[in-house]
């Protein structure tokens, strides 16, 4: 099980939802045709709250091979001419994640978690596998916390990158975790970082060995099936 993980900027500020517009019918075939394909179980998108022009894409899949036997297949060219009408393919960033729980819709679909936030968080490359499991635990030890002291907290899904990502506004390559919680609302995510809970156990997350960069951002979640 794995889940490809897509960012890229919306061509002229269409709105994917929107689908009066050239956009937004594009993106719903271009949805409709990666759920036809072998392996493809559902997809989860949404544009940034912080930035409403890049949208976020969450296709899970059966496996990474899966996934890497569409893209080697004769119509993944097509398929990416289409995708471009709708985004600059030079500004896409693809990678994928093992999050657990398999399937993530908890807390990538806004039926259940209005509001996602997204964390990315970037360590080196050689981070030890005795590292990576202490930064899961204290993962869980933090979520455990926010679930006992906030009744806006929903979901959550967590995982490392497949691939060695590179750490926005530089050149230098990472290992990275892929982080997602659910809350009932952005501002209730807000409200929550001023709370005692918070202010006492972030350092399990900002205090992480070695870790050399976070990235949060927020969306609203639509999950679409086969």
């Amino acid at each position: 099980m794995a889940t490809e993980i897509v960012i890229f900027p919306i061509k002229e500020g269409d709105l994917p939802n929107d689908l009066s517009t050239p956009a937004g019918k594009v993106f719903q075939e271009i949805l409709h045709e990666v759920l036809q394909q072998p392996g493809a179980q559902r997809a989860y998108w949404g544009t940034e709250v912080e930035n409403p022009t890049n949208a976020r894409l969450f296709i899970d899949w059966d496996s990474v091979d899966a996934h890497k036997n569409f893209m080697n297949s004769d119509i993944y060219k097509p398929f990416g001419e289409k995708f471009a009408k709708v985004t600059d393919l030079s500004q896409i960033q693809m990678f994928h994640a093992n999050l657990k729980p398999h399937p993530p819709s908890q807390v990538l679909s806004k039926n259940n978690s209005p509001a996602t936030e997204i964390l990315l968080l970037y360590f080196p490359t050689d981070y030890s596998q005795a590292d990576q499991d202490k930064f899961e635990a204290d993962c869980q030890k933090l979520l455990g916390i926010v679930e006992k002291n906030s009744d806006k907290y929903t979901a959550n899904a967590g995982g490392w990158v497949v691939e060695d990502l590179t750490i926005p506004g530089t050149e230098e390559k990472a290992k990275a975790y892929s982080a997602q919680i659910g809350w009932k609302s952005v501002q209730d995510h807000l409200d929550f970082r001023s709370h005692d809970a918070f202010k006492e156990n972030i350092y399990l997350l900002r205090g992480a060995k070695d870790l050399k960069k976070l990235a949060v951002v927020h969306y609203h979640g639509n999950e679409v099936s086969k």
